[in-house]
């Protein structure tokens, strides 16, 4: 009987140490030794358990520090849990909690930095994505095209979480509806304009009679000279001509329309005069419209050197 239950304890030992749990296997010792059993050979045994525990240790640290080094933080610590749960107290534990902590730092670290480097592209897409609106408004609105330049930024506006980029597209769709109203004001009233507006060309010096302005539209301006009719397309007007012709129509103007002329000169690359003309917005008004002007300050300033192109056609 004693050599089959010292047989079984043997058994139970092998196996609580291949399973990397000596405090099992000693657990069943110390009943053996409570009960004053075998005792000569129960403390063989503690002792074959004990030379065993530095190998046992070390496998599980060599593990655990090729899991960490691959960056599995987290199976390493799983791995050193076991030294918790399967070893005795003592000199064990305290190696594993240390060793514990610091994987938890260096996991949290990892964590945090990944978080930062998920914000950081997230920030990145969204600013690359307030870009692209912005440039194709721009675009858009150099060419008259208002209602594509607001589907452009309205449907950006939908989709970004950045609140100063949302903001800054608010900001922007103001710019082009004041823009857009100066534009239908100035075509209504060129037809009873008087006296009427005349389109000049620079290096023209021998034209008896210059085209009066009859019409704009999104294609381009309608001129006349004497009966004959002709549609001059906006590729063929200069940016600073095309300026010139709302301010030409805008008469003393109002604080609205120097803001749209200020958005009209953006569009069409003379940022000073585009600056020059939010001033006036500026000095004419103390209301809603100066913060907007004073916003659309800010906002061209910074986005004029992504659209600033060779100098307009001259004057």
């Amino acid at each position: 009987e004693a050599a089959e239950q010292l047989g079984d304890l043997r058994k139970r030992i092998d196996a609580a140490l291949a399973r990397s749990n000596p405090r099992e296997a000693l657990k069943r010792c110390d009943e053996l030794l409570r009960e004053n059993r075998y005792v000569e050979e129960v403390r063989k045994e503690k002792d074959r358990i004990a030379a065993v525990l530095p190998r046992l240790y070390s496998e599980l640290q060599t593990s655990a520090e090729l899991h960490a080094a691959q960056g599995d933080y987290q199976a390493a610590i799983q791995l050193y849990g076991k030294v918790l749960e399967g070893f005795p107290p003592g000199e064990w534990h305290a190696n594993a909690e240390y060793a514990i902590r610091r994987l938890e730092e260096l996991d949290e670290r990892r964590n945090e930095a990944e978080e930062a480097r998920r914000r950081r592209k997230a920030r990145e897409n969204e600013r690359a994505a307030f870009d692209d609106a912005v440039k194709r408004a721009y675009e858009s609105a150099a060419a008259f095209r208002y209602l594509e330049a607001r589907l452009a930024l309205e449907r950006t506006h939908v989709v970004l979480k950045d609140i100063s980029l949302k903001r800054a597209l608010l900001l922007y769709l103001d710019a082009l509806r004041y823009e857009q109203d100066l534009f239908v004001a100035v075509a209504d009233r060129l037809p009873e304009r008087d006296p009427p507006i005349m389109l000049t060309f620079p290096g023209e010096n021998e034209i008896e009679e210059w085209p009066r302005v009859t019409k704009i539209d999104q294609r381009g301006v309608e001129l006349r000279t004497g009966v004959s009719h002709m549609l001059y397309p906006w590729s063929r007007v200069s940016e600073y001509q095309q300026v010139h012709l709302l301010r030409k129509c805008m008469d003393e103007g109002s604080p609205a329309e120097w803001l749209g002329l200020a958005s009209a000169a953006f569009h069409r690359g003379l940022f000073g005069e585009a600056q020059n003309h939010l001033t006036i917005v500026l000095r004419l008004d103390d209301g809603r419209l100066a913060d907007t002007a004073a916003g659309l300050q800010a906002l061209f300033d910074e986005l004029a050197a992504q659209f600033r192109r060779p100098r307009a056609r001259s004057r």
